[in-house]
């Protein structure tokens, strides 16, 4: 069986990317991205990881682009993980008016 963490050549590696991620500029964060999903379970792991520690405090555009690549992801994991956290997004929409923005969301974040 192949371990996942082969792909960033050890675990030390994905630590080092996870901690750049964390402590990272934006830009920073926005070549991390990418390449952190390109991992697999392990990067995944990882974006999640980041996300949900994020829940709390105002979204960037880092945090909608995570929830983004996470939402397009085929783990199981991922979609139980999205639908738990954050079943309406990372942006919270109220409406005054009673409009649910939940379908518009979800368009937008799988780029429909």
């Amino acid at each position: 069986m192949t371990d996942p963490m082969t792909l960033s050549g050890n675990v030390n590696d994905i630590d080092t990317l996870r901690i750049q991620l964390i402590d990272g500029s934006e830009k920073v964060q926005q070549q991390l991205i990418p390449q952190l999903a390109g991992l697999g379970d392990g990067g995944f792991d990882i974006l999640r990881e980041f996300l949900y520690n994020r829940r709390e405090t105002p979204a960037t555009w880092v945090d909608g682009k995570i929830y983004q690549i996470l939402l397009h992801s085929n783990c199981d994991r991922t979609q139980d993980f999205l639908q738990t956290h954050f079943p309406n997004g990372v942006v919270p929409l109220k409406s005054d008016c009673a409009i649910d923005y939940k379908p518009l969301q979800q368009s937008l974040a799988k780029q429909e």
